[in-house]
């Protein structure tokens, strides 16, 4: 039987003692549950390593969403609770992780660094939103680039400010892992270099399918980007709004390789012509 946990939010818990009732239903399906949602909350230090201690018995966990789940906790907490998490899930076969809208960034890293490095069934990471920065974001793209077993297929990374250097460290990642097939990196302030490197890396990648790049820069020096639209025969989703694209010449190149994409269900290139 599939059970999935999911927990009421809105709530600061402090004590264990709060949250009695959560660890009592994670303990008793312990062997049903595949998926737990503790976002919306704020978790504590005690908290997160009782539910931790749970975590570790569930030996079926597949589903983890720990999205917006350390509300008002400080820059020295934060780290401590994730850890804590992270640590019951590391040899479970974990297939989905959520941690978007937690202020992770650099400082967070020992939190969940470790698991990154060791886990060997991960296929969907969503991190939107957690103020990853260049340097984070770099730092962790390393982490997954050396895990040769991670099969990483989909990578949701918008809003985290990453800047050339953290797209080109995406661009890295996916020269690697050829498991991706989904991405999306709208939303991070990258400019013509880092857009550059983005999509030469992914030219290569038959695999995939849905793409997302919306609101960075790219500019008119992407002239090479039609050609790589063409290269993606399996795509179905394609967002290329807010990129800056202003020579025409290439927005009808864009235009005329759609037509060769007989997957394409979806496409977006809202606000790229300036009069």
């Amino acid at each position: 039987m599939i059970y999935i946990c999911r927990v009421p939010n809105l709530k600061k818990w402090d004590e264990p003692e709060q949250i009695n009732n959560i660890l009592d239903e994670l303990e008793k399906n312990k062997d049903r549950i595949v998926g737990v949602e503790l976002c919306h909350n704020s978790i504590g230090e005690k908290c997160a390593e009782a539910l931790g201690e749970r975590l570790k018995n569930m030996k079926n966990l597949k589903i983890v969403d720990l999205s917006d789940c350390f509300v008002s906790r400080g820059a020295e907490e934060l780290p401590k609770c994730l850890k804590f998490l992270l640590e019951g899930l590391i040899d479970k076969p974990i297939k989905e992780l959520n941690l978007s809208d937690n202020a992770l960034g650099p400082t967070a890293a020992p939190g969940y660094d470790f698991f990154f490095e060791k886990n060997k069934t991960l296929e969907k990471l969503y991190m939107d939103n957690c103020g990853m920065g260049p340097i984070g974001t770099s730092k962790l793209m390393e982490i997954m680039k050396s895990n040769k077993e991670m099969p990483l297929k989909v990578l949701n990374f918008s809003r985290n400010k990453i800047e050339n250097k953290g797209c080109i460290a995406i661009a890295e990642l996916i020269k690697e892992k050829k498991t991706l097939n989904r991405i999306k990196i709208s939303d991070n302030e990258i400019l013509f270099e880092g857009i550059s490197d983005f999509l030469n890396s992914i030219k290569n990648n038959k695999n995939i399918y849905w793409l997302d790049i919306n609101n960075n820069i790219s500019s008119n020096k992407n002239k090479n980007l039609p050609e790589i639209i063409g290269s993606l025969s399996n795509i179905i989703h394609l967002n290329l709004s807010d990129l800056t694209i202003e020579d025409k010449d290439i927005i009808k190149n864009i235009f005329e390789v759609l037509t060769k994409l007989n997957k394409l269900r979806d496409f977006y290139f809202g606000y790229n012509i300036s009069d």
